[in-house]
């Protein structure tokens, strides 16, 4: 069920140029192959081929989710201009855990790493396909094993969140998000952090109204 990388060699001048070209018109070599290896796949792999793997890729996808795991866990997904990765981590379960890591692992280098440099930022971090975490963002509401669904929106400076304790979602900038953060480390000891934080966040929540696009942010997919 896992994906693989495919590698081939290419002088690194070409493709210097070649990346320079594509980024401007807003999409990168990666996107351009991964185009490519699909329309091949659809070109030479029989349709009634195809469904018999997609039918497995999802019963898979579903053995997976419906695994006896010894945790909770969260899932989540990093998104930026066209590149997206899909993770579960067992360690950061808690929406406070996640951004804590964001805040003080991600967010000096959104700009700077890879999406798949950033996930492996996370402890725990186990990669996943768009089809199991469709899986995981359905049968959360009745798994307690799941504690958040998660989506990092750099392109938009956004994080989204739906919590098992709610299952509503929830958006808010990543510039408030760090904010918050800062403010509850700095703030009396005598409380924990994470509900300091809660606090602080409970008045940030975007409000987008009816004409906001909320496609990426809002929606599990």
């Amino acid at each position: 069920m896992a994906n693989v990388n495919i590698s081939l060699a290419f002088n690194e001048h070409r493709l210097s140029k070649l990346n320079d070209i594509l980024t401007e018109n807003g999409s990168s070599v990666e996107q351009e192959l991964q185009s490519l290896v699909n329309g091949l796949y659809e070109k030479i792999v029989p349709q009634n081929e195809r469904n018999d793997i997609e039918n497995l890729i999802k019963r898979e996808a579903e053995e997976l989710a419906n695994r006896n795991l010894d945790c909770r866990f969260a899932v989540i997904r990093l998104h930026d201009k066209g590149d997206e990765i899909f993770f579960t981590t067992n360690k950061s379960t808690s929406f406070y855990d996640i951004c804590k890591v964001y805040c003080d692992d991600l967010r000096p280098h959104v700009h700077n790493y890879s999406i798949d440099s950033l996930a492996c930022q996370f402890d725990g971090y186990d990669p996943i396909n768009e089809v199991l975490y469709s899986v995981l963002a359905d049968i959360m509401p009745d798994d307690n094993r799941i504690s958040a669904l998660t989506n990092f929106d750099f392109e938009h400076n956004r994080v989204s969140v739906c919590e098992s304790s709610s299952n509503m979602w929830h958006t808010y900038s990543l510039d408030d998000i760090a904010q918050a953060m800062r403010d509850s480390q700095q703030k009396s000891y005598s409380r924990l952090r994470s509900e300091i934080f809660s606090e602080e966040i409970k008045d940030m929540e975007i409000d987008f109204g009816s004409s906001e696009d909320q496609s990426i942010t809002m929606k599990p997919l």
